[in-house]
């Protein structure tokens, strides 16, 4: 599962840089979340952007190209 790669993340922002790449993953790609070395999950990239890894993917899904139309994400206590 893709989400599987984050497990364990701190949460990065464009001014928060919590994850372990060289770059910025959250002012790279567009949105915050819990980064590792960047992404195999971007719920919070750019609507509708299709290019590589900018909008809203899901990498075992439908890749890092494909921009998806709506996401949920819901949290367990």
């Amino acid at each position: 599962d893709s989400m599987r790669y984050h497990n364990g993340r701190s949460f990065s922002t464009y001014d928060k840089d919590n994850d372990s790449a060289i770059t910025n993953c959250a002012l790279s790609y567009k949105g915050a979340f819990w980064y590792k070395n960047c992404h195999r999950v971007n719920l919070m990239g750019r609507y509708g952007d299709t290019s590589h890894s900018q909008g809203i993917n899901w990498f075992h899904w439908k890749g890092h190209e494909y921009s998806i139309q709506f996401a949920e994400m819901k949290l367990r206590p």
